[in-house]
Parts: C-alpha cells; sequence; structure tokens
C-alpha cells in the first residue's frame, strides 16, 4: 500500500513539475506544445447568410438521387417524412459525386420526431443522396446551401 502511495505522489509531482515548465501554471498562461484544438467554434450553427435552396429529393420508398452541385462550404439537409405506422424506418447516405465516399448519414425510425434540419460542412462540390424507406407514405429532403 505505501509503494502505490508513493507512485501516486511522484505521478502529481511530475504532473505539477510539467504544469510549470510548459507554463501552464504560471500567471494563467496559456497552454504551449501544438496540441490542435477540437472546440467547434461555430457550435453547427448555419451561416449568417440566408441559404437557397439547391434541389429537393421526395419519394416514397427508396431512390438514387441525380447528382446536384453545392456552391458553398457548408449546408443543410432539410428532412421531413410521414409515417405509415410505428414499424418506420428511413435513412439517407450523401456520396461525394467523384469519390463515391460516404459524407454524411442518418437514421429516423420516429412517429413523432418527422422533420428537422442536419448541417453538413463538408465544402462544395458535387454530391448524390441515397434514400431507403419502409413503412413511410412520403419523404422530402431539402438541400439548401
Amino acid at each position: 500500500m505505501k509503494q502505490l502511495l508513493a507512485i501516486g505522489a511522484i505521478f502529481l509531482v511530475c504532473l505539477f513539475s510539467w504544469g510549470f515548465i510548459s507554463g501552464d501554471l504560471i500567471d494563467g498562461g496559456s497552454p504551449s506544445g501544438n496540441i490542435p484544438s477540437n472546440i467547434n467554434t461555430n457550435n453547427n450553427q448555419p451561416a449568417s447568410h440566408t441559404p437557397a435552396l439547391v434541389t429537393t429529393i421526395s419519394g416514397s420508398g427508396d431512390l438514387t438521387s441525380a447528382s446536384f452541385t453545392i456552391p458553398t462550404g457548408e449546408w443543410q439537409i432539410r428532412w421531413s417524412y410521414a409515417p405509415e405506422n410505428d414499424m418506420c424506418i428511413i435513412y439517407y447516405a450523401v456520396y461525394n459525386q467523384s469519390s463515391s465516399l460516404l459524407v454524411d448519414m442518418k437514421t429516423y425510425s420516429s412517429m413523432t420526431n418527422t422533420s428537422g434540419t442536419n448541417y453538413i460542412y463538408t465544402g462544395n462540390g458535387s454530391y448524390y443522396i441515397t434514400v431507403g424507406a419502409a413503412n413511410i407514405s412520403s419523404w422530402t429532403l431539402q438541400i439548401y446551401a
């Protein structure tokens, strides 16, 4: 037990020493080093400009959309659907047209939460969407940029 306490004490001394050496614990200094911050400064909120409608995709079953072009760095998908019963499910997957890489994918299966907006920050380019739906009377995806 004494060895465990000694190791813990040594660890804490090393930790605080590193803080003083790096300047993090002296005079409220800012962290040193090159550790990137993963703080999202826009909090996943849309840009201050008013987005314009790029295209509308709608249906009642599975579908692969035509390609569409996004002219801005961020865009949004406003989605809605009408469920037939409590066994409904819908998903959409967004792909980059040139690489066919998956950019975004969402799945919904609610009788009450049947619309919303998702924000995508993949940049401008050409994309297409595949949709899968079961027990859905109709669905709509509106793409804004």
